[in-house]
């Protein structure tokens, strides 16, 4: 195998290895997630990262990076966000 492929390899297993898996951010208004506020859960996520919102209303404008998938725990019928007219 010549140096190149070699570099090319080794670099790939020192990028990979630093990859941080996806995570998990859970928003409960109750105090048991990681985030009071869907905005909130926003703001701690990376792109690859899920934002994973218990039931309830939520009354906010969001701003969302590219990348983060933003899930209902219990669907659409019990998760809402108002934006309050904007």
């Amino acid at each position: 195998m010549n140096t190149a492929k070699w570099i090319s390899i080794i670099l790939f297993l020192i990028w990979s290895a630093g990859a941080a898996p996806a995570a998990i951010i859970t928003v409960d208004p109750g105090g048991s997630g990681d985030a009071l506020t869907i905005q909130g859960g926003l703001d701690l996520a990376l792109s690859g990262d899920t934002v994973l919102v218990h039931p309830g209303t939520y009354v906010e404008n969001l701003t969302m990076a590219g990348g983060v998938v933003l899930e209902s725990v219990a669907g659409p019928e019990a998760t809402v966000i108002n934006g309050d007219g904007d």
